[in-house]
């Protein structure tokens, strides 16, 4: 069983609304969410258009940033709806220039054309390509259709989940069984392939290693109790695995799976991501 403790923590604290210019939201962000107001100009009209922003420090806390992200759905929730959204951690990813040149790519006014001297240079990097292959790659941009307004992100795909997956997590959830975690994964280690159950028991964190390669992507549901203000919790935490000798397009990949893997998963206390077997620890802190 996983040893809990607490800290205490502002993120108890309601949000709260901050407006400011775009010039002067890089000095303003610190861990927050924010939506800001610009325009476009389309067809000799200015449209207004609305910009939805996810900061996340860099020096925000693991702890604290795996609890935000329980909770950034919510939020997200309140903003709706916009047309497009920034999810940044450092503030050159953000800039009036960078809006603008999303929302022309989101409205469909942007330049798909190179200019001639950036279109050789690129020639020459690709040489394996031929003329005929680059010119229509470039008509297909051009031809591209404005996407719709949307108020969430689109970029998760579907995933397929086998029932030993569902059965699995129920078990975790379940408060007659002794099981406190259970760890899905791709069948075959083939991120196209659908998720299924990898391995389940009630050990340490030593046993759960015994499951999980470096070579492999896996989805793991935790069970612990956390006692606060002398009453025991039943906490759940996810840790998403992603292994350092994982490849690169498997990575990939898998970063377009997290809007399907959450609802597979469920609803937790405290989500968090691992690379290594260092930072599966013992004990979990919890933010109140």
């Amino acid at each position: 069983m996983l040893k809990a403790t607490r800290t205490s923590s502002s993120s108890k604290q309601p949000a709260r609304a901050v407006s400011m210019s775009c010039s002067s939201a890089s000095t303003m962000l610190s861990s927050n969410t924010h939506c800001s107001r610009t325009s476009e100009e389309v067809d000799l009209s200015h449209t207004v258009k609305f910009v939805y922003v996810h900061w996340n420090g860099n020096d925000v806390p693991f702890a604290k940033k795996g609890r935000f992200g329980v909770v950034h759905g919510a939020v997200q929730e309140r903003f709706h709806p916009y047309h497009i959204d920034f999810d940044i951690s450092a503030h050159n990813e953000i800039s009036e220039q960078l809006i603008q040149e999303k929302l022309a790519d989101a409205s469909g006014t942007g330049k798909k054309v190179l200019d001639p001297l950036e279109a050789a240079t690129r020639q020459a990097r690709t040489f394996t390509a031929s003329p005929s292959s680059q010119e229509a790659l470039l008509n297909s941009k051009t031809g591209a259709k404005a996407p719709p307004m949307v108020g969430v992100n689109k970029d998760a795909v579907a995933v397929q989940a086998d029932d030993s997956a569902a059965e699995a997590i129920a078990d975790v959830r379940n408060d007659a069984t002794e099981t406190t975690w259970t760890i899905l994964s791709y069948q075959d280690n083939d991120v196209k392939k659908p998720i299924i159950a990898v391995a389940s028991g009630s050990g340490d964190r030593d046993q759960l290693r015994q499951h999980i390669t470096t070579e492999m992507v896996a989805y793991i549901l935790w069970r612990t109790t956390d006692v606060y203000e002398g009453i025991t919790n039943v906490k759940f935490v996810s840790i998403t695995w992603v292994g350092d000798q994982v490849k690169p397009m498997a990575k990939a990949k898998v970063s377009t799976h997290k809007g399907a893997i959450t609802p597979i998963i469920g609803p937790v206390h405290l989500a968090l991501n691992a690379t290594s077997y260092s930072e599966i620890t013992q004990t979990i802190k919890f933010n109140y």
